[in-house]
This record gives structure tokens, sequence and C-alpha cells, in this order.
């Protein structure tokens, strides 16, 4: 996705996405980029981007310039997610989802396996033991509590 293109001969020759501390033995080339009068003198011209290209509906297959008016101006060459792509996606962020679910509750079940030591567990009141049975217990059960993907309810870690 450039947005600086060299133009010669009236064609784009080269494409940059920023500008170069030195080309062609220019140095600091970069520091021009405000002089836009000294930039097209070298050749050098600030893309402008028109059209509109939706990251969420679409795909990118790239971007079309063309060269009018002493400007240089770049559309997106874009077309709409086929179904069987929304499909794809859909299941891929349902996959992270659930992935991630499953990394966080089994680092928080990590966190707490100290509390099933024999002598934590042995100076632990009834209560305790019991507040902590049932976080742990509603840890290991939240990927069954969850088929489609929202926010998470954590369950409350016992003091």
């Amino acid at each position: 996705m450039a947005e600086w293109v060299v133009v010669e001969d009236n064609k784009i020759t080269e494409y940059y996405d920023v500008l170069p501390t030195n080309w062609r033995h220019i140095s600091g080339l970069n520091l021009s980029s405000n002089d836009e009068e000294f930039m097209k003198s070298l050749g050098w011209f600030k893309v402008i981007t028109e059209g509109n290209f939706n990251p969420n509906s679409q795909l990118l297959l790239g971007y079309n310039y063309r060269i009018q008016d002493g400007k240089v101006y770049k559309t997106p060459n874009a077309r709409d997610f086929t179904e069987e792509e929304i499909q794809q996606s859909i299941q891929g962020a349902k996959n992270a989802f659930f992935l991630d679910l499953r990394s966080t509750r089994n680092k928080l079940l990590q966190d707490s396996d100290y509390t099933q030591l024999n002598d934590v567990y042995q100076n632990m009141s009834e209560q305790e033991r019991i507040e902590w049975q049932q976080y742990r217990q509603a840890l290991r059960d939240l990927p069954s509590d969850y088929t489609e993907v929202t926010s998470i309810q954590w369950p409350a870690r016992p003091k």
C-alpha cells in the first residue's frame, strides 16, 4: 500500500510506504515530505487514496494507481467476501475465542493449584475448602458453558 510513488515519463516506476532517507544520492529525502513542489521536481508524488474499502466485508486484492492532473490516486481493488469466506472467518473467530478461554482458564486453575496441596488444604476452614472447590469446578466447567462467542463471566476467586 504505497503512500509515495516515483513518476518518470508519466509512469509510476517505484512505490514506497514511507519516504526513504536516501534516494539516488539525495540524503534526507524523508525530511522534505512537506515541500510538495520540491518533491514533485524530483518525481516524488504523495499518493491520494480514494474509494471505499471495508475490511469487515471485503477482501483487498490490491490497488489501482492512476496519474491525473499532476496527482497520483490509488483506488482499492476489492471484492465482497464469499459466503464460504464469511463462514471460515466466523469459525476462525470461534476457534480463537475458545482457545483463549481454555488458555486463560488453565492459567487460573494453575494459579490455584497450591490450594490443593495437603498442608494448605489442611489449614483451610471447611467453608474455604468448599469455596475453592466450587471455584475450581466452575473454571473446569467454563468451556461447556459457552457454545457461542460472547463475553466470559469468570467465576470469582475466593479470598
